[in-house]
């Protein structure tokens, strides 16, 4: 089955404002998620949270995505070209700002457009990888990195593919995977910077407890270490960690995790 995904625009951030929680999350919800949608290309749009019991069961993170709260992923497909004109401002269509609906988050706040490597799916799923996108979930784990040595890019690429990304379908409660990568693309009317130049994305669904996953991870890498899985990502330290944890959907009108 062909991958209707394309590409996706994924957005981190942290709230700072208790009373931002409340009112960004709910004109996120009933304004703006529903716009984006009815948008032709936009085929799946997600926002998750990591409440403090997830923020605590994630290593330290680092760079611009530190103390991360909130992660949304707006899944693209075709026409592209005209979805990224209105994810970069270039669409008076799209223009929410100019209407007064747009609100913009007053702390951190970091993504851009990623394109997408591959889909992956865990053998007892009976979805083809093409249908990740729509496959029901309970939350994400969420792994964001940077390659700080190019010249190891194709030898970390396969690592990831055929050996940490198997292994993390392993993984109690993992289900499928998606791995993205910072992109750039450049047209007459658009010009959208996905994200620091080398910076990868991998989105893995969840069908269990999120935190149970984080549990039985913390195990598995011991494993893994000790069945030397992870020596090509140890000895080339050629990726820095910046984010890995756990995040659940935001379902309803309750904004009250961090009060």
């Amino acid at each position: 089955m062909e991958n209707k995904v394309k590409a996706a625009l994924i957005s981190i951030a942290r709230i700072d404002d208790a009373r931002e929680h409340k009112e960004y999350g709910y004109w996120h919800r009933h304004d703006h998620m529903p716009e984006v949608l009815s948008r032709p290309g936009v085929l799946v749009a997600q926002r998750l949270v990591a409440p403090p019991a997830y923020l605590r069961a994630r290593p330290p993170d680092e760079g611009d995505v530190a103390g991360a709260q909130y992660l949304t992923y707006y899944m693209l497909g075709e026409p592209l070209e005209s979805i990224l004109e209105m994810f970069s401002g270039g669409s008076r269509a799209f223009d929410l700002r100019g209407a007064g609906r747009l609100r913009l988050l007053k702390n951190s706040s970091t993504g851009g457009i990623f394109r997408l490597v591959k889909s992956y799916v865990h053998p007892r799923v009976v979805v083809s990888p093409g249908a990740v996108a729509f496959l029901p979930h309970t939350g994400v784990f969420a792994s964001v990195s940077d390659l700080v040595v190019p010249a190891h890019k194709e030898r970390i690429d396969r690592w990831y593919d055929e050996v940490h990304i198997p292994d993390m379908l392993s993984v109690h409660h993992v289900t499928a995977c998606y791995w993205f990568e910072a992109w750039t693309t450049e047209h007459k009317t658009v010009n959208v910077a996905a994200a620091p130049k080398g910076r990868t994305v991998r989105l893995f669904f969840l069908d269990g407890d999120p935190l149970e996953m984080t549990l039985d991870l913390r195990w598995r890498v011991d494993q893994w270490r000790s069945a030397g899985r992870m020596k090509v990502y140890e000895e080339t330290k050629a990726v820095h960690r910046l984010l890995s944890g756990p995040f659940m959907p935001v379902t309803s009108d309750r904004f009250d995790w961090f009060d």
